[in-house]
């Protein structure tokens, strides 16, 4: 059944403002549950799901499932105020504006997010 709806104009966000790059290929970002209580999460930080299936800061050297990326955050969030932020799961990103817990991006960190269809340029 058509739908009739008016949803407005779309303007991609300027470069010099996002995490993420929409000329190169089109952004699957996706509403995620986050652990409260962590504090702010910068916009950039590469993110992964606890055992309770909710997003906190990706951790390369834990051995659990927080150092396994699921996506990048496109957005600063407050998990002391929500618990619901955007997550890029699938596109490219700009490989200077990730952020990793602890420590800087690596060669390893960037092929992780590959293996799950998150590209980076930059």
């Amino acid at each position: 059944m058509p739908v009739k709806a008016n949803i407005g104009t779309y303007t991609p966000p300027k470069p010099e403002e996002t995490v993420y790059s929409e000329e190169r290929h089109p952004a699957v970002i996706l509403s995620k549950s986050f652990k409260p209580g962590q504090g702010v999460l910068e916009k950039g930080t590469i993110v992964a799901l606890d055992s309770n299936g909710l997003v906190v800061p990706y951790n390369p050297s834990a051995t659990d499932s927080t150092a396994t990326p699921v996506g990048v955050l496109v957005e600063r969030l407050d998990t002391d105020k929500e618990t619901v932020g955007n997550v890029l799961v699938h596109g490219v990103v700009y490989r200077e504006r990730l952020k990793v817990a602890g420590g800087s991006v690596t060669a390893d960190d960037l092929n992780k997010l590959a293996s799950i269809g998150i590209y980076n340029i930059g």
